[in-house]
């Protein structure tokens, strides 16, 4: 009977000193992951007496009726104390079509209404949908129409034309655009 509580002890013995060294593995990887992990650093963040809330990122979804009309995302942003405006560096919204298509805006810089989610996009405002591209320096939408319009000139390329006019309307419910002013086409 001896013989085996000494077995059995050496079994314990051996199991306790796994443990041990599993332990001390786990805690060394964990001390030396500690040491050698940097901090996220947010970059290109001002802040001034205007602004209430300076962000290193900022991602926001809209939705009407449980339906996702919009998500925007932007590099950075600030929130201003006086207005109720988040002010966007380097944006991107995707817009969902109510067939299931997306369109894609980008722009460098933009800004965006708090309380009425309308925004404005400014500084190389790129929209793609599908095989075509829209160009212009300045782009607005407004969420109670769910329309995006442009009152600066705009450029429409696709693979088979290339269309330019004065002013852009986008209807985004009916998927229906306008061009109006100056209408040049090369199809």
């Amino acid at each position: 009977m001896t013989s085996g509580l000494k077995g059995r002890n050496r079994l314990l013995f051996i199991l306790a000193i796994a443990m041990g060294c599993v332990v001390a593995a786990l805690f060394s990887i964990y001390f030396v992951n500690r040491i050698t992990s940097k901090e996220p650093v947010a970059k290109n963040i001002t802040i001034d007496s205007k602004t209430l809330v300076a962000l290193g990122a900022m991602r926001q979804t809209s939705t009407r009726n449980g339906i996702k009309e919009w998500t925007l995302d932007a590099e950075s942003a600030r929130i201003l104390k006086e207005k109720n405006l988040a002010v966007l560096e380097d944006v991107s919204v995707f817009f969902f079509l109510t067939n299931g298509e997306k369109i894609h805006l980008t722009s460098r810089s933009g800004t965006i209404d708090t309380k009425q989610h309308d925004i404005s996009l400014s500084d190389t405002v790129v929209v793609r949908h599908l095989d075509q591209i829209l160009e212009t320096d300045r782009l607005q939408y407004e969420k109670k129409r769910h329309i995006i319009y442009s009152i600066t000139p705009v450029t429409i390329t696709t693979p088979r034309a290339k269309l330019t006019a004065d002013r852009l309307t986008m209807d985004l419910n009916e998927n229906v655009v306008q061009l109006k002013g100056n209408f040049e086409g090369f199809f």
